[in-house]
């Protein structure tokens, strides 16, 4: 899988700061090391954040579009919106025009794609075929529900992610052919890329640091640059990735209470889950984040 998180041997210096930190105890000591048990790792990115090492890593397709713009490729990047608030840059509009520089043929807002998938939800909200209705924008999520609670898996709705969404109107715009990367701050977005739904779809996923990267090896200095906007926005959902964001975009105006809850954090997210599969809790509708906020705090900011 390419989310799957790697452990350097050489870096690793038993300081099992990852271990600690882990919200699922899915790290385990091997030979003196600590290594990820993949049976339970949900890829939130913690363990990759507090290395102090930086022993742990995910897979890079940083080589890949490096080919599909050196091959000229019809690149089109999907710009998660949580780039408004990455660090790296000076402004997000720096970060727009360094894409430009480095040949991507399009930069356009994730968020586009979450318009689609905010409207699904709230009909199938108003439409009341499930008891519960978890949202399934979060990848981390999705796999604490598949993993550790696997009885829930009637409460995910099959709705696509924005990121597959987004994807899917690009290509039918510009064609099959046209190589699409998604750009954000989630590790997990990796091994979401895997599944069947995005892997014809989305053509490789970059964190905001391996597009900072990207930017060095091509010599290009972004605060350098005159700002440059997205070519494709949409300015009036930007909060989706953030705590009640897709229920703001989906309409659903109830205020939060039992029946309608918003949940951020991995902590947060299991308690909430584990009421709701001992019937301790029964909302019609779960908005859940892993990282504590929303996307905004996401491991690869």
């Amino acid at each position: 899988m390419m989310g799957t998180i790697l452990t350097s041997k050489a870096d690793c210096r038993d300081c099992y700061k990852c271990i600690r930190s882990c919200p699922l105890k899915a790290i385990g000591l091997k030979d003196g090391q600590a290594w990820v048990v993949e049976e339970k790792c949900i890829l939130c990115g913690q363990c990759i954040v507090v290395c102090p090492q930086k022993a742990k890593s995910t897979i890079s397709q940083l080589l890949l579009v490096e080919k599909f713009l050196a091959a000229g490729e019809r690149v089109v990047v999907s710009l998660a919106p949580s780039y408004l608030a990455t660090a790296l840059f000076s402004t997000p509009w720096k970060l727009v025009a360094a894409l430009k520089v480095a040949g991507v043929f399009r930069v356009e807002e994730t968020v586009l794609g979450a318009k689609p998938v905010a409207a699904e939800y709230g009909r199938l909200l108003r439409d009341r075929q499930l008891s519960t209705l978890i949202t399934s924008c979060c990848p981390v999520v999705v796999n604490i529900i598949e993993k550790y609670y696997p009885g829930l898996l009637p409460s995910l709705p099959g709705v696509i992610s924005p990121m597959v969404a987004h994807g899917r109107q690009i290509k039918k715009k510009w064609g099959p052919e046209t190589k699409v990367v998604f750009v954000g701050p989630c590790f997990g977005k990796k091994d979401e890329r895997e599944r069947e739904e995005a892997h014809t779809t989305i053509d490789a996923v970059l964190t905001f640091q391996e597009l900072a990267d990207l930017f060095t090896k091509k010599n290009i200095t972004p605060d350098s640059l005159d700002d440059c906007f997205p070519d494709g926005s949409a300015p009036e959902i930007r909060t989706f990735p953030l705590k009640q964001g897709t229920l703001e975009a989906a309409g659903i105006n109830a205020p939060i209470s039992a029946e309608v809850i918003s949940v951020c954090g991995v902590e947060e997210c299991m308690e909430t889950f584990a009421d709701l599969s001992k019937g301790q809790i029964k909302p019609r509708f779960i908005e859940a984040l892993a990282c504590r906020g929303g996307c905004i705090s996401g491991p690869a900011m």
